[in-house]
Parts: structure tokens; sequence; C-alpha cells
């Protein structure tokens, strides 16, 4: 190997650890190993005190071969890899933070130690931080002489000079107690009805010194009712309280029960799904329902669910009802809404290929809102929106149910706005607020997919972490997500793993928009070039594929099936998801485009377009020089173009994601099916005023 245009300098370099900070919770055993190509040694166990902090103030040194540029003096790559370890019960252990160091940035400062306070690597949102020192001693010739003939070409150093540093599996990291750390994050945009109750801590019982002996007496005395209240097992119809589901969109979790002090307790005699006695929304009692009369309607009641049958009459219109009426109607939809609907006797599908079987509760949710009228009454709509969220919809309901049949609700409804002549008051606030509602759910059932995440978006905003390594743990993370949430339905498949990108954008550009001790055009640099390594990793092969032909030249069996092919399979295979980080490469480039930013305000529009002004120019006022960028930032002009105080700036919090359009589910479903779903007798009964929207043959 020529080094011609190296001057080889061989070094004693010593490595003095003084201290590491912790969260303070940890009360086990840490060491720090360190390694510099086959030389490594480690430092004693320790204990952190109250406050986290471990101090070794142990001292180190290892031989090295520093490479200085003869003409410019430029030092070669050194890299010395730190381990902050965790040692558990037995011989297990446990890795909270990493740092990889070029030591041959500080060769020339070796005149006095140089003292670093780093933060580490880790998986966790509170990384670990180490202090250290590092300075250099030349090695004398006459030092040891059976070492003078390793001081012409250390191999082991030269070859390790730029070495891949260790690799820790995804479950080597430390990431004990980060779920407690997360829990009110995991509550984060779920509506106020599917969030967890807080846990209550108890009293603390009075000391000993302290207690009453009226007290105690006072204390053992339990009103016998309350007693019996307490012993009695829970009464069959009851509820119990509502609790959130972190379940995927198709895990197993059944959706829970809504809270007690929002839906009341069903009466004790409810044991066939029977609407409750009192309702979430206090309304007068009344006389039996009845249906009101509707107009009579065409021979071949089949054509309601055509377009033309809409354009000659308005189903959701009529001329003004007297409020008894409308109370009536309000009642009546919140009775339908907390009913449990029992599944069909026969399987119906929504979809042309008969794969995904229709929602029980559906269809009678959308003969009540034809029926009521919801989408022109005021209350009935309020009645509607407001116990939507607390209906049990079916027997053995899970998150996907849930999910199909508020798509269901929200694509038919949706379709009325595009239907001629058709009067209606209240279809965009029935949108505007359904809509929330559906995404909401989805994205609860998909936060137990994001906490892996966490740890990797931390790794990230540390700025310390290896490229390679970091892309394949994100890749290796949602591939598993992937594969939990793949149905035999590509086109939901698509949707739902396009939602829960639009949800990982969020939490990278989120923890981006924190990290303002972080902000400069090197590190802005480096997150996006993580973002785009990603993109370019996953982006779905577009080659078209190679036409295989047999010896004859005759096309083979594969491509006559290829021509097969359906419309709407055709039409299934366009749908290739795309990983794209929108928001989060936005503050990045707002970052690394920040000086042209400032003298053209207008760059914002396509830049950054997605990002609040006042954050914008939050971002820019603190955005720190470093050697790419080295001048600072001044946002006078900027803020004045853009009538923003230049002074005491407050960012605004970033949207919570661009929700993804459910309009393209409708390609998935089949509205002639609809009509061929069966009558349940006992339905019919009940509900009579269904017969004039369902119709089929009874089993």
């Amino acid at each position: 190997m020529a080094f011609w245009k190296w001057d080889k300098v061989v070094e004693n370099l010593y490595i003095k650890v003084h201290m590491v900070q912790v969260p303070p919770k940890f009360q086990n055993e840490f060491d720090v190993a360190w390694h510099r190509g086959n030389n490594a040694s480690v430092t004693e166990k320790r204990k952190p005190d109250k406050k986290g902090r471990i101090k070794y103030e142990e001292l180190f040194s290892v031989p090295v071969t520093i490479f200085v540029n003869k003409k410019d003096k430029s030092i070669r790559l050194k890299i010395v890899e730190f381990l902050l370890r965790r040692h558990i019960e037995g011989s297990q252990v446990k890795f909270l933070g990493r740092l990889h160091i070029n030591v041959g940035e500080y060769y020339s400062q070796k005149e006095k130690p140089t003292a670093l306070s780093v933060d580490m690597e880790s998986e966790r949102s509170q990384q670990p931080k180490i202090n250290l020192s590092i300075s250099f001693s030349p090695i004398p010739n006459d030092y040891v002489p059976d070492f003078q003939s390793q001081l012409e070409v250390n191999e082991s150093d030269i070859e390790n000079a730029d070495e891949q540093p260790t690799k820790i599996k995804r479950n080597d990291w430390d990431k004990s107690g980060e779920e407690e750390d997360q829990r009110e994050e995991v509550q984060e945009g779920l509506p106020p009805e599917m969030q967890a109750p807080k846990e209550e801590k108890p009293e603390e019982e009075p000391k000993p010194e302290e207690k009453n002996p009226e007290l105690e007496a006072k204390a053992r005395e339990v009103d016998a009712e309350d007693l019996k209240d307490v012993m009695e097992p829970r009464k069959r119809g009851s509820t119990a309280r509502y609790q959130r589901s972190t379940s995927s969109i198709l895990s197993s979790d059944k959706i829970p029960k809504p809270d007690e002090d929002q839906k009341k307790e069903l009466d004790a005699s409810n044991t066939e799904g029977k609407a409750p006695t009192e309702m979430a929304i206090p309304i007068t009692e009344s006389t039996p329902l009845e249906a009101i009369p509707e107009e009579p309607k065409k021979a071949n009641d089949n054509e309601y669910y055509s377009d033309e049958y809409y354009e000659e009459e308005s189903i959701y219109y009529s001329d003004e009802i007297d409020e008894e009426t409308i109370r009536k109607e309000a009642s009546l939809v919140q009775k339908v809404l907390l009913k449990t609907w029992p599944n069909y006797k026969v399987t119906y599908c929504l979809d042309v290929d008969d794969k995904i079987a229709c929602p029980p509760a559906a269809l009678p949710f959308l003969a009540t809102i034809l029926h009521c009228q919801v989408l022109h009454q005021e209350q009935c709509l309020n009645a509607f929106l407001n116990n939507i969220g607390l209906a049990p919809l079916q027997n053995n309901c899970y998150s996907v149910h849930r999910f199909y049949t508020y798509a269901v609700i929200l694509l038919f409804v949706q379709r009325s706005q595009y239907v001629k002549n058709r009067k209606y008051a209240h279809v965009d606030d029935f949108l505007n607020k359904l809509t929330p509602i559906f995404f909401n759910t989805l994205r609860g059932s998909l936060k137990t997919f994001v906490t892996p995440f966490k740890g990797l978006c931390n790794r990230l905003c540390t700025t310390r972490f290896i490229m390679n390594e970091l892309v394949e743990d994100f890749v290796v993370e949602f591939g598993k997500a992937q594969k939990i949430i793949k149905t035999q339905f590509p086109l939901v498949d698509n949707y739902v793993m396009r939602f829960f990108l639009t949800i990982l954008d969020f939490k990278f550009a989120s923890k981006l928009a924190k990290s303002n001790l972080r902000w400069n055009s090197k590190n802005a640099a480096l997150w996006a070039s993580f973002f785009t390594m990603v993109e370019a990793t996953m982006r779905p092969d577009d080659k078209p594929q190679q036409q295989k032909e047999t010896n004859d030249g005759l096309p083979t069996e594969e491509e006559e099936k290829q021509e097969l092919l359906t419309t709407e399979e055709d039409e299934l295979k366009k749908f290739q998801l795309k990983v794209e980080f929108p928001i989060a490469k936005q503050i990045c480039h707002l970052i690394t485009l920040s000086p042209v930013i400032v003298k053209q305000p207008e760059l914002t529009e396509t830049v950054c377009k997605d990002i609040p002004l006042q954050t914008v120019a939050f971002i820019l006022d603190n955005i720190k020089p470093d050697e790419i960028m080295p001048l600072p930032i001044y946002i006078e002009d900027f803020c004045k173009a853009k009538n923003l105080p230049s002074k005491d700036l407050k960012p605004e919090k970033l949207k919570k994601f661009s929700p993804v359009d459910f309009e393209e589910l409708s390609k998935l479903i089949n509205y002639e099916a609809w009509r061929h779903c069966i009558e349940e007798d006992a339905v019919v009964e009940e509900y009579k005023y269904f017969k004039d929207y369902f119709k089929g043959e009874k089993d």
C-alpha cells in the first residue's frame, strides 16, 4: 500500500471516561465498553446515583497510527466505538447507548486534553449522555524494542480506520420502561369516549402514630347495602368500563363497551341485544315509536339502488316535520345505534369478488339514516354522531368490523352528493364529523405498530447513527407491520399501509421539529439522506417483466393466463405502495435551504407548504451555524414579508397528518349486492321500516 500522500505518526491515544448520565429510574449496574481495531477494554460495573449519574474516572490508552495529509494537513478517519451496557439478572446484557467518535478530529488539539459531553445513540426517547476526554502523546522510539517493528505499519489500525461498527440486534437494545413513558402519547389522537381511564393512585394510609381510635372505628363501619353491591357479581347486560383497544385493524381484540359515565347501564333483562331503557343523551320517553309513512315507491323497489331513482325523488328530503316526530326519530336513531345486531344467517358480501362480508350493522344504520332523515334533521344528525362511537355494532365485534361499517356509511353518504336534484342540508356536516371518527378508529388500531419506530426515530435525531444499519432496521420493522396487516384484499392493504405511512411521517416530523438543539445544515442533510435511502430501498419495481417465450416462440401458459385477467384485477395491480415522508423531508429542506428562503419568502409555498408559517419562522430563527453554513440566519425581512412577529416566536403544532382519501375504497364495493342481504324475522318485526329498504328472499 502506498502512503506517499500521508505522513505516519504513531501516537498513544488516551481515553478517560469521566461520567455517564442515564435515566434516574435505573438501578442496575452499567459499564462502558470501547474498542479501536483489535484493541478493546471495558470499565468497572457501577450503579447510578439518585440522579442517574455514574462516575467512572477511568483512563485507557491504545496505540494508533495517525495519517496526516502532506498537502492540506487533514487527518484520516480514526473511529473509536463506545457501548453503554446495562447488566440485568444473570449474564444478560442490554445496550442502552452507542457512540462513534472520530478521534482524528482532535489530533490537532493534542497539546491539551479535549473534553466532550455527547448524547449517545439510543432507542429510548431520553438519550444517555457520556462525558469523556481525549488526548495524544507520542511514543518514544526506544520505548519497547519489540514494539518498534510494529510502528512502521500497524496493519490492524490501518485496516480498521473506517471499520463497520458493532451490529446490535433490535432485541438487544434496552427499551424497558418505555411503555410507561409513552402511555399518554398512545392516547393522543383518540376521541374522548375511546380513551382509557386514567389510573388513580390509592390514597396513602395514615402513619401508625397518627391513627385515631375513633377514626379506625368509623372506618370499620360499612353500609350493608354498599357491601352487598360490592359482593354481588355484575348483572348480565351491564356495561364494563370502556377502554381503548390498541390492536391492529385485523387483530382479534374485541371492541370494548362504552364508558359508564357516557352510556348508562342497560336493563338487566336485555339479553337479546334489545335497545337500552336509558339513552346516552337524555330524551324524554314517549309513546311507542311509529314509522313515518313514506311516499309510495315504484313497483320495482330495486330501482332504489340506481341513480335514476335518486334523480326523480329525494328520500332524504320531506316537508317540515313537527317537533314531536323529530324527537321520536332522534330517539329511534339512538335505539338503533346502541343495539347489538345479530349476524346474518347467510354471508353476504359487499365486494365484487365476494370476499368482504357485509357488516350486520351497516345496512340497518343506512336504513335508519334514510328513514329518520338524519341528513336533513339536525336533532337526528346529532343523535347519530353522538352515539356512533359508542355503538356495539354486532356480536363479537372486532376492529375490522368497525372499520368496514364506518367505511360503508361514509361511502354511501358521500355518494349521495353526486346525485342530481337532491335536497339535503347536513351531508357535509355528517361527513366532516364522521370522517375524523373513522380516521381515529383506524389510527388507534395502528398504534401498536408505531411503537417499534419510536426507537428508530430517537436514533435518527441523535445524528450519531449508522446509516445502513438504521435503514435496514426501518425496512425490517416496516416489513413486520406489513406482514401482520396484510389480508386477501390488495386494495384494503394498500389503503391501510398508506395511512400507516402518514402516521410514521408525522411521527418523524414531530420529533425533528422538537430537536431544535440539532438544527444545522449538516444534520438536516443527514436526515434527508436517511429518508431518501428508505424511499429508494422500498421503491416498487416499475420495470416491465420480460416476456418469456418457449422454444417454438409461442407464448407460455403464464402469458396466456395474464391475458385473461379481469379489469378489476388489472386495477388492483396498479396499486403499489410507495413509501414517502413528505412532511419530515420538508423540515430537512427548510433547514438546508434556509439562507435562500429568508431572502425569498415565497419559496415556503413549495419547499415547506405543509408546515405552519410560525413554525417555519421559529425553525429559521433557531438554526445553528456549522461548517456548511457558517453564517447566522436573520429572519426580520422574512417575518415582515409574512406578517409575523420577529421576536418571542412560538412554534405551532404540526397537523396530525394528511389523511388518505377513503373514497378510493369505493372501487371495492358493489352497491348492487346490498339488496341481496337477507331479512331477519326478529329484526323486521321490531323495525318494520326495514322492509322498505332491504328486499330479499327469506330463508
